[in-house]
């Protein structure tokens, strides 16, 4: 077992952080991503009744919204749904793990190993949090983005990971993304087939291996079943966990969005964050800080998480 501190991320090509990358790792053995841990704090914040235990429809398809529920379905309790995590389509996910005190350490432990890939712009990481998933063949996490940096990675089981450039604008266009970092709405995240080609990866992942994802990169995966496992419970049950956090950059990016978005419905049609000359750049970027600080005073504007 690697000992705690000593786990590393290590890129399977050279590393750029504005784009996607395969990833491996080893974080699989550790000790608070067992299924037993993991069911223990699953527990822990549901009887805190904090929102952070969701569930999604087990029917859910690539398209489908990606609305989770807080209930537990047909009124199940945690400790029956980790006794069946084999069943079909099961899928469990812990949000804002941070809240638990336990789990604080492994998220900066994770981003430790990961900024060493980073470089630089590691010295700007804020407000990190991690986000885990257990599921069970054939659930499914639809189509999505995320304004967040992501490092995901696989603990458990298999899992069919597909993820589309973060610039990818035929997939996701720019008012849509703008709509998800500016108002929480993946109302315009849309997904279609022929979006599938367009994917930079399509791949299976095992225990060992993740993806690096910038802010807005689309993504959605499926959960198979691993066949070299003797174990046909565990061969089934998928463990994964995305570690996330902002930089100054992504938290620039979603001032500039905010401010385009205010100027969009006073009838301007402005550029997108990176698409204008440095000096511009920065006075959308301090506009932006402005605006959403003084909307936010007079209640007519919601800060979203990064900003």
């Amino acid at each position: 077992m690697t000992g705690i501190g000593d786990r590393k991320i290590r890129s399977t090509h050279p590393f750029d952080a504005r784009k996607i990358n395969r990833i491996e790792h080893e974080f699989s053995d550790h000790p608070l991503l067992s299924a037993q841990a993991l069911r223990e704090l699953a527990k822990r914040l549901d009887s805190a009744k904090t929102g952070k235990v969701k569930f999604i429809d087990p029917n859910a398809e690539a398209g489908s919204d990606f609305i989770l529920g807080t209930q537990p379905p047909q009124g199940r309790s945690i400790d029956d749904i980790f006794d069946n995590l084999h069943e079909p389509g099961s899928w469990i996910a812990i949000y804002e793990v941070r809240s638990d005190p336990e789990y604080g350490p492994l998220i900066d432990e994770v981003i430790a190993a990961g900024a060493q890939l980073i470089g630089q712009e590691s010295q700007t990481i804020f407000d990190s949090d991690a986000y885990i998933f257990i599921s069970a063949p054939p659930s499914l996490t639809p189509f999505h983005i995320d304004r967040e940096n992501n490092f995901f990675l696989q603990i458990q089981g298999q899992k069919q990971f597909s993820a589309w450039d973060p610039n990818d604008r035929n997939t996701v266009d720019e008012l849509a993304v703008e709509g998800w970092i500016v108002r929480g709405s993946l109302a315009d995240v849309n997904w279609r087939e022929h979006h599938a080609p367009r994917a930079v990866v399509h791949d299976d992942l095992l225990p060992g291996q993740g993806v690096f994802m910038p802010s807005t990169s689309a993504h959605m995966s499926r959960t198979l079943p691993r066949h070299d496992n003797t174990d046909r419970k565990a061969a089934l049950v998928s463990i994964s966990i995305g570690v996330v956090y902002y930089t100054a950059l992504t938290k620039r990016y979603a001032l500039i969005y905010a401010l385009n978005s205010f100027l969009r419905k006073l009838g301007w049609a402005p550029r997108p964050p990176g698409d204008c000359i440095q000096p511009i750049e920065s006075l959308k970027y301090y506009g932006g800080w402005i605006a959403t600080r003084l909307l936010e005073r007079m209640g007519r504007f919601h800060r979203q998480r990064g900003m």
